[in-house]
């Protein structure tokens, strides 16, 4: 995974886990990619923090966690499905879902959660 914009910090909060704005050199490849994230940052009147491309190899999970910090305490996480022969899953809790490439899902990264790759190919 690459990170190509780092997350910005709450306004007047001390946290133990500050994550100040970093723009990686990368981001600027990906004009129109952080374009459409600020759009959707503003429709969910939100503000944009951290932008990860993912890939996963076929066959392959990303592990179960919890997103814990305070980061992710008042931040929301959306998954953009780029491009997946298969579908990705996704489990959060107790929900289970097929997510297809151009759709966009927000999930609870609060909640035990993973991903799978069932294709062959790289998601």
């Amino acid at each position: 995974s690459v990170s190509i914009l780092g997350a910005t910090r709450r306004a007047n909060r001390a946290t133990v886990d500050d994550h100040n704005v970093i723009r990686h050199a990368l981001a600027d490849k990906y004009p129109v990619l952080l374009a459409w994230c600020e759009q959707v940052a503003h429709a969910v009147d939100g503000t944009l923090g951290r932008v990860t491309l993912v890939r996963l190899r076929g066959g392959q999970d990303v592990h179960a966690h919890v997103d814990y910090g305070e980061y992710y305490a008042y931040r929301n996480r959306y998954h953009l499905v780029v491009a997946s022969d298969a579908g990705s899953l996704l489990y959060a809790g107790d929900e289970h879902v097929r997510m297809w490439p151009g759709e966009l899902w927000w999930f609870n990264n609060k909640a035990l959660h993973w991903a799978r790759n069932e294709s062959e190919r790289w998601r």
